[in-house]
C-alpha cells in the first residue's frame, strides 16, 4: 500500500516533485523527491479524480439540480451587480413604489375618484373697430398688418360703442361684434365699411367663409331711441378671405333688390340715398351693425 498523500484539491492546490536525476533513479526510489515513480502516477489519479468530483463542466447552468455535475444557484448578490432596476419601461427589474417606473403592489386599486374633465375653452371680451378706407381690395384682400394712412374708423356717433368676445377650440375660431350708433353726428366715410379678425387671428389659406350679419338701419337725425318702425333690418353677410384677418360685411343693394353688394354708407359725402343698402333720403347708419359665427384659422396666429 502507499503511502498515504491524498489530494488537497480543492482547498489548495497539490505540488508534484520529480527527482533532479530521472535518468539514474530508479523507478522504484523516490530519489532526492518525496515519491517514486508509482506514487506519482496514483498523485496524479487522485488529483484527476478531484477535478471530476468538483469541477463544473463548460456547459454548467447553475439551475441548482441533481446529479454528480449539478451546480449551486447562484445568490442574487452575485448575479445583479449591475441590474436595471426602475431604469425605464424595457427594464426586467422594477421595485413597488409610486413612481413611474415603479411596478404596482399586486393588491393595487383603482379609486373610481372624479372623472377627468378636459380644459374648457373660456370667451375673452375685446373691443372691435370698425374701419372705411385705406389701400385695401375689399373684394381680394390679403392679410393686413398694423395701421396704415387712408383708414379710418367709423364715428358712431355720441353714446355709441362697439363691444365683441371671441373664443378658440383648436383651430376653430369663434366670434361676435356689435356697433351701435349713439346720437349723431356720424361719419362713415365713403368707402366700403370693414373690421379685423380678434387679435392676430388669420383665416385657413383654404377656401373661404362666411358668417352671419344684421343690418339696422335709423333715421340720422334725432335720437335713434325713436319707435322701431322709423328703422330698418337688413339681414346680410360676413365675408371672411381666405388666408387674410378681415371681416367685410355685405348687405341687399335696397328692399327691391335682395343682391348683395359691399356695405356703405354713402358713395360721396354728405349726399344721401348713395349707400348700400338704398336708404331713400338717408344713410345706412345710425342703428347697429352685429355679426356672429366661427371659421377655420391658423393658430397660432402669425406675430
Amino acid at each position: 500500500m502507499k503511502p498515504q498523500l491524498p489530494t488537497i484539491f480543492p482547498s489548495s492546490d497539490d505540488e508534484f516533485t520529480t527527482p533532479s536525476q530521472p535518468t539514474t533513479t530508479v523507478l522504484a526510489s523516490a530519489g532526492d523527491s518525496n515519491r517514486n515513480h508509482v506514487q506519482h502516477h496514483q498523485d496524479l489519479g487522485d488529483a484527476v479524480d478531484a477535478l471530476e468530483r468538483n469541477v463544473a463542466l463548460l456547459t454548467h447552468d447553475h439551475s441548482a439540480g441533481t446529479g454528480r455535475r449539478a451546480t449551486r444557484q447562484l445568490v442574487q448578490a452575485n448575479t445583479h451587480n449591475d441590474a436595471d432596476t426602475d431604469q425605464g419601461p424595457l427594464a426586467i427589474h422594477h421595485t413597488l413604489g409610486p413612481r413611474h417606473e415603479n411596478a404596482a403592489p399586486g393588491d393595487h386599486t383603482h379609486p373610481e375618484g372624479t372623472p377627468y374633465v378636459p380644459p374648457v375653452a373660456e370667451w375673452t371680451n375685446m373691443v372691435p373697430g370698425l374701419f372705411s378706407g385705406g389701400p385695401i381690395s375689399i373684394n381680394g384682400p390679403g392679410y393686413i398688418q398694423g395701421d396704415y394712412s387712408g383708414r379710418y374708423r367709423v364715428n358712431l356717433g355720441q353714446g355709441g360703442y362697439s363691444e365683441g368676445r371671441y373664443i378658440v377650440v383648436g383651430h376653430q375660431l369663434t366670434f361676435t361684434y356689435l356697433f351701435k350708433w349713439g346720437n349723431p353726428p356720424y361719419n362713415g366715410g365713403t368707402q366700403a365699411i370693414y373690421s379685423f379678425l380678434p387679435q392676430n387671428f388669420v383665416s385657413s389659406p383654404v377656401g373661404e367663409d362666411h358668417i352671419f350679419a344684421k343690418l339696422f338701419t335709423a333715421p340720422r337725425t334725432g335720437p335713434i331711441a325713436w319707435p322701431a318702425w322709423t328703422g330698418q333690418n337688413w339681414i346680410g353677410d360676413a365675408y371672411l378671405p381666405p388666408n387674410s384677418n378681415l371681416v367685410t360685411f355685405a348687405f341687399p343693394w335696397g328692399t327691391n333688390n335682395c343682391s348683395l353688394a359691399d356695405y356703405v354708407i354713402a358713395q360721396r359725402g354728405g349726399v344721401p340715398g348713395e349707400g348700400v343698402p338704398h336708404i331713400p333720403g338717408g344713410f345706412a347708419e345710425g342703428g347697429n351693425l352685429y355679426c356672429w359665427g366661427s371659421l377655420e384659422i391658423r393658430n397660432p396666429p402669425p406675430q
